[in-house]
């Protein structure tokens, strides 16, 4: 066996990368650093009825019928919450890890050369099967993604203050109201040309390493 202290440390990084590319290319991505749009896994809220929209915001339980009233985009729209409630109790039963939750907005690093689409609020979720429909309701305060956080530290030396964008987030009745996005906007400014995108989407994802 090698004497690990005598390794070069080049060599111990090239294999630790070796080992970390293996580990990322098992699955799909993370959906907390590259977040993409899939009509399979997610419900896009971003076109919702405001009347129903307007109960959800408030906290109040939501039938998906009525953030949903299109017939044809209804139907799209209960196949995934399905398949995203599914996908969810057996995580949950397996690993015993939450992983329902509202994306609210992302942030593009792409322009900049990364490869890195970040949500900037999540929100914990309730999905409750109502026959032919479901019911939906938020059921505890917003997050900031982590990742996000990291991201904006490592690339671009910004550091998110996020009890600051909470309240921010907190002070309106939207989900991801414009001085959110001003406020991340803002940190980047003559750094970066990363972009806040208006996303409102119910997927699986968790922040549990």
């Amino acid at each position: 066996m090698p004497d690990l202290d005598s390794t070069k440390p080049s060599v111990l990084q090239a294999v630790w990368d070796g080992w970390r590319r293996e580990l990322e290319s098992i699955g799909v991505t993370n959906p907390l650093m590259n977040f993409e749009r899939s009509s399979f896994g997610q419900i896009d809220l971003a076109q919702s009825h405001p009347g129903g929209f307007s109960q959800f915001v408030a906290g109040r339980a939501t039938t998906l019928s009525s953030l949903v009233r299109d017939p044809q985009t209804f139907s799209s729209a209960l196949g995934a919450a399905r398949r995203i409630k599914n996908q969810a109790e057996n995580i949950s039963q397996q690993f015993g890890i939450e992983t329902l939750g509202l994306i609210a907005g992302v942030t593009n690093f792409q322009g900049d050369g990364f490869d890195l689409k970040l949500p900037v609020l999540i929100w914990p979720i309730r999905l409750t099967s109502r026959g032919d429909d479901f019911e939906i309701e938020l059921t505890a305060e917003a997050r900031v993604n982590p990742s996000l956080v990291e991201a904006f530290r490592v690339n671009h030396w910004a550091e998110i203050d996020e009890a600051h964008l909470l309240k921010l987030a907190a002070q309106s009745t939207e989900i991801l109201p414009a001085s959110v996005i001003q406020y991340l906007q803002g940190l980047l400014l003559g750094k970066a040309s990363a972009e806040v995108e208006r996303t409102l989407v119910i997927a699986n994802f968790t922040t549990v390493a």
